[in-house]
């Protein structure tokens, strides 16, 4: 009888182990579950982000997004092959999720970067011409799509219609400083001595006279005595 007592012992011992085993099995397949859920997310913001916004981008930048998105591929990979022997895939997951995300930054930061790239020779020219009566008009105007156009840049375009949007904003600037954008470089250098406060009556040659006798130019400029000091009066 004891014999028996012991083997029954020893059966039931066994069968509480393997119970035992296989509750931590669920822990750890549930553990990947959730991790693969966080990583799901994530790479699906991602692909949201990058499909609307690579064309935007130089292609030394897409070739290196694409290559780290494949080494990605290849650990996913190798966490599912290594699934079949231990459950547990926490760490590997959780490693190509900070990758994913170190991905969506840089993709954010691109978009932030051609944002400004496109925005700074209209910003660069409107600093020129803002005091000129055309532009003066339609200030409320430019200052309102510079803003929208700004907005952007923290909150990429998620989808081709935002994408068309703001190329469509982008486009209104243009056309709201269309008819400065043809200034001829002397005309640009005597407005940026005169927002400095350096330009003199030896700048106005014939063509920069010529160009502030077009329309109401002449008005948007005032002529003032110099002390010794630098101060005008």
């Amino acid at each position: 009888m004891i014999g028996a007592l012991s083997k029954q012992l020893g059966q039931q011992l066994e069968e509480v182990g393997l119970l035992e085993q296989q509750q931590q099995e669920v822990k750890n397949i549930q553990a990947t579950l959730d991790t693969l859920n966080n990583l799901k997310a994530t790479i699906q913001s991602l692909n949201k982000q990058y499909q609307v916004l690579w064309s935007r981008f130089p292609d030394d930048t897409v070739q290196s997004i694409r290559q780290t998105a494949a080494s990605m591929v290849q650990a996913l990979e190798q966490s599912r092959d290594n699934f079949e022997k231990q459950r547990r895939q926490v760490r590997e997951l959780s490693n190509v999720e900070t990758d994913a995300k170190k991905l969506l930054k840089q993709v954010n930061d691109q978009w932030s970067f051609y944002v400004s790239a496109q925005l700074a020779p209209h910003i660069e020219l409107l600093k020129l011409v803002q005091v000129l009566p055309e532009i003066v008009r339609q200030e409320q105007e430019i200052n309102e799509l510079l803003k929208q156009i700004k907005a952007f840049t923290t909150d990429p375009p998620s989808s081709a219609p935002k994408l068309a949007e703001f190329d469509t904003k982008l486009q209104q600037l243009g056309e709201r400083l269309a008819i400065q954008q043809g200034l001829s470089p002397a005309v640009r250098e005597f407005l940026q001595k005169v927002q400095q406060g350096t330009a003199t009556l030896n700048d106005l040659s014939d063509d920069i006279l010529a160009w502030c006798r077009q329309g109401d130019h002449a008005r948007a400029f005032a002529i003032s005595f110099r002390h010794g000091s630098g101060k005008r009066s």
